[in-house]
């Protein structure tokens, strides 16, 4: 297994993450299993040897991946009773400084994400350098930030006539449905809400420009930064000629938050100073690209040492104009949008839906794939040897009614299954896209 690290190895903050990690149940045992001392791990060889956490360690172990001077207060009784009702849990955690957040599953499961509030400011001060740096800019303007939270999952955490949450300086803005209608109600919010600057997806930002261009409308900002997924370069034309600033890119995660950035000139460095970051070869990748490894340095509450994210990157062989290494997102968080008439929503409705019939049916979903077949008809595939096949008819019921309580639009669902050599290989070849929409299916089929 080769390893390629960061250009600076920062044993400090590395000597501090681990004496935080200690004071947890997972990291502790996994020490001890390992006959690794943190008092031995002063290189990046030696940091090596720690094992790789996978996204199914964090899924079975996360309540076990908070420090204990946190975790011994809170009553795991109470949570694990209500596991499926989110403000009675996230109201819990609150108390404690704690915060529930789902990932969107667009590499795999979708997961329970736990952050502390005192880790969150931290990750947030080292994003809020790399924006100072910006020109022109100030983070404390008032900020828009496209959230796609569809309306089922919203129920889940909020009052369903809540359509924004209101921070200290912005506003966190519920959308997934790219309608005019839709994105008429954010024009008015922006202008009413003297809004400064926009943080969202590539493809959310795009649609809003594509609108403003469409009707004639004027709208600038003093910052975009964009993040979820890649950002096209004709993404990229429409957005900057459309509201007047170049557009940033942070690349982060919800177990991790912030790992890098874009410089003036549009290439990705690593925000050091918040997480560590290693490339490692294994085989199946290529001789280049390699599997991404993360270890967050300023959270403290909810360590995360050596995080396989599920993502694949290399080092850019050119030097960046800047001067700093740079890296390339190789394989990347992407899906298909769905169409539907003269609608366009968001995937994420897709994989919310995944996670809830797991919550729903206390099932476990490993590999899946879902396509929209036609305009109303989206078709599951799972893998056949799953033992919740008897629940098939209820868990359609369930998808139906998660997607056209989503969508405000009837849809058809189906279920298939095929067995579980075919399901994993189709899940390694197209992991970074696990949906695949009507229009983007009707392309290839054209071609």
């Amino acid at each position: 297994m080769e390893i390629k690290n960061n250009n600076h190895f920062p044993q400090q903050k590395i000597e501090k993450i681990l004496r935080a990690a200690m004071q947890t149940d997972y990291y502790k045992k996994l020490f001890e299993h390992n006959n690794l001392s943190i008092e031995d791990i002063r290189t990046p060889e030696e940091f090596s040897r720690i094992p790789i956490t996978t996204k199914m360690d964090y899924r079975y172990h996360a309540w076990s991946m908070i420090n204990h001077s946190i975790i011994d207060q809170l009553d795991m009784e109470f949570i694990n009773r209500n596991k499926a009702n989110y403000k009675l849990i996230d109201s819990h955690l609150e108390k404690y400084g704690l915060n529930l957040t789902i990932t969107s599953g667009s590499t795999g499961t979708p997961l329970d994400v736990i952050r502390s509030a005192n880790d969150n400011h931290r990750n947030y001060f080292a994003l809020n350098r790399y924006r100072l740096r910006q020109k022109g800019f100030s983070p404390i303007e008032p900020y828009i930030w496209f959230l796609p939270m569809n309306s089922m999952t919203k129920s889940y955490f909020y009052e369903s006539s809540t359509n924004y949450i209101k921070t200290h300086n912005g506003f966190d803005y519920f959308i997934t449905d790219y309608h005019d209608k839709e994105l008429y109600k954010v024009y008015e919010f922006i202008n009413k809400e003297k809004i400064q600057w926009a943080t969202g997806s590539p493809t959310c930002l795009y649609e809003y420009a594509m609108f403003i261009k469409r009707h004639g409308l004027g709208q600038n900002f003093t910052y975009i930064e964009l993040h979820s997924e890649p950002l096209l370069e004709w993404q990229k034309a429409i957005i900057k000629s459309t509201f007047g600033v170049e557009p940033v890119c942070v690349y982060s995660s919800n177990e991790v938050l912030f790992i890098a950035a874009t410089c003036e000139y549009g290439h990705y460095h690593v925000l050091d100073d918040n997480v560590y970051l290693e490339l490692v070869k294994l085989e199946g990748l290529g001789t280049q690209s390699k599997k991404v490894l993360l270890t967050s340095l300023n959270s403290f509450d909810c360590p995360v040492v050596r995080y396989d994210i599920g993502d694949i990157a290399k080092f850019s062989d050119v030097p960046c104009s800047c001067g700093k290494s740079s890296i390339l997102l190789t394989g990347y968080r992407d899906s298909d949008l769905i169409y539907i008439e003269d609608h366009i929503f968001e995937p994420y409705i897709i994989y919310d839906s995944i996670y809830f019939i797991e919550k729903e049916f206390d099932i476990k979903v490993d590999y899946y794939w879902v396509e929209q077949v036609s305009s109303l008809c989206f078709i599951y595939t799972f893998c056949a040897s799953v033992s919740w096949l008897n629940l098939e008819n209820v868990i359609c019921q369930y998808l139906k009614s998660f997607l056209c309580s989503s969508f405000g639009i009837n849809v058809k669902i189906e279920i298939t299954f095929c067995n579980e050599t075919t399901l994993r290989s189709e899940f390694m070849r197209r992991k970074y896209r696990r949906f695949t929409s009507l229009k983007k299916t009707e392309k290839r089929i054209n071609i």
